[in-house]
């Protein structure tokens, strides 16, 4: 009897398991059959307008061809633009680049001219300085001179001698 009790539940489950199957693939039938209408009804959509569409890609492509011409013809005359700007840009060049040649010149020149000036500078402070020297020297022979021979001022110079002082004698 628990056999059989048992036998019945579990034959009550599968049937119960069936049920719940046989519903499911229903619902799923159903969907697939509204999934092939609705697949049908767009299909039948796709080729009403097949004819619309085709007419309108029909004159896009005109439009773009008559398009495309025109940009041919920009695209010429710009690469004409081009080519007369770059032979602008060539003779502006060549003469910027003569003008710099002749500025770098005009630069060096200047440059030579400052350096010689500078030598010629540097010379004749060294001259003044070799001159003040030497006369340095000259004037304090003569003031010894005539610190030594107070007479001989008075005698180059028409003057009557000073006294010898003796802090000015011999400090040499």
């Amino acid at each position: 009897k628990l056999l059989a009790e048992e036998g019945d539940r579990r034959a009550e489950v599968v049937r119960e398991l069936l049920g719940q199957r046989l519903q499911e693939e229903e619902v799923a039938a159903a969907r697939y059959q509204q999934g092939a209408q609705l697949s049908e009804e767009k299909a039948e959509q796709c080729r009403d307008s097949e004819a619309h569409i085709s007419l309108l890609l029909h004159s896009e492509l005109q439009a773009a061809k008559f398009e495309a011409t025109q940009l041919e013809s920009e695209l010429q005359r710009v690469r004409a633009e081009a080519v007369q700007d770059r032979e602008i840009q060539s003779v502006e060049r060549a003469t910027e680049a003569r003008s710099a040649q002749r500025h770098s010149a005009e630069l060096r020149r200047m440059s030579e001219e400052i350096q010689q000036g500078s030598e010629r500078r540097r010379k004749l402070e060294e001259e003044v300085l070799r001159l003040d020297k030497e006369n340095r020297s000259q004037d304090d022979r003569w003031r010894r001179m005539f610190r030594l021979y107070p007479d001989l001022g008075g005698l180059m110079f028409g003057q009557t001698p000073p006294e010898p002082d003796d802090s000015t004698d011999r400090k040499s």
